[in-house]
């Protein structure tokens, strides 16, 4: 919306770009800036501060950055509404004095998304291990479609912000919602400091008698129903049903009766020696 009301033209001609083209600074700050933060300047802040950077740490210098680029895109807003306006209306604005351009080149929203996009390298990352390793084995996959839904609704919000603000001014916004993430992040700080972190890879589920921590639980059968066969596996501790019997299982008396196997466990399993997997074979004539 901001881009599109500011001077999309390339050159001297008529051509204009889209405003959401711009979004992909971004992107592109992800990708380029990722291996440049992990090899230098993490290195550097752990030695300025004599001490590892903690998950608190980054996420509120994530936070920091992230608020950097709202107050850099207000002020281009302030900037470009005192610029003159320009003869041609944008391309991609409303029809009308709201969608005349003004003579302040686009290009100066890369810096902005830019900086969203290295605040997003250090606050999601982040959020997402934290969402993962602090939940339960079987809620793992729902902690983060929980994730992504409220990572959508954020963005959601700035526009019902926008429309509640009506013909206010487009940085009025940007502030409001700088505003209205200083108590979700205070409250967050409060949780952290009271929260007891488990390790739920190890720990015993309290409704799993008799299975110590660390041991593989379930058994995990993987149909697959393209070639009708089933591949048997050993146990495993992702919590699933019980094994899946095949439709088309194989009697002890045919050629493809399932032969079990001894093989060298890993040093994941404590006190075994050996693992046991079930081998299908199935017959070359078997249709």
């Amino acid at each position: 919306q901001q881009a599109c009301v500011m001077d999309l033209r390339i050159g001297w001609g008529s051509t204009q770009l889209n405003g959401s083209f711009f979004s992909i600074a971004d992107c592109l700050a992800i990708i380029v800036f990722t291996p440049l933060l992990l090899r230098y300047l993490n290195p550097l802040l752990e030695r300025v501060t004599g001490r590892d950077l903690s998950r608190n740490a980054k996420l509120l210098f994530g936070c920091f950055l992230a608020a950097c680029s709202l107050l850099w895109a207000a002020r281009l807003e302030v900037q470009r509404r005192s610029a003159a306006a320009l003869p041609e209306e944008s391309s991609c604005a409303p029809p009308g004095k709201e969608g005349q351009m003004r003579d302040l080149s686009a290009w100066w929203m890369v810096g902005p998304y830019a900086v969203m996009g290295v605040a997003e390298v250090y606050v999601n990352p982040t959020l997402y291990f934290l969402a993962y390793s602090q939940t339960p084995l079987r809620l793992r996959s729902s902690a983060q479609a929980v994730q992504l839904l409220m990572g959508a609704a954020s963005s959601a919000m700035f526009t019902i912000l926008s429309t509640m603000l009506g013909k206010a001014s487009l940085e009025v916004g940007y502030l409001a919602s700088l505003a209205l993430g200083v108590p979700f992040l205070v409250w967050y700080l409060l949780v952290q400091g009271s929260l007891v972190e488990k390790d739920f890879d190890t720990d015993q589920d309290e409704d799993e008698e008799g299975i110590g921590p660390g041991l593989l639980r379930k058994d995990v059968a993987f149909p697959r129903t393209g070639m009708l066969r089933d591949f048997a596996s050993p146990v495993s501790s992702a919590g699933s049903p019980s094994p899946v019997s095949s439709p088309r299982s194989v009697s002890p008396s045919s050629p493809g009766t399932p032969k079990s196997q001894q093989f060298p466990c890993t040093d994941e399993i404590p006190g075994g020696d050996l693992c046991s997997f079930t081998l299908v074979h199935e017959s070359p004539n078997h249709k």
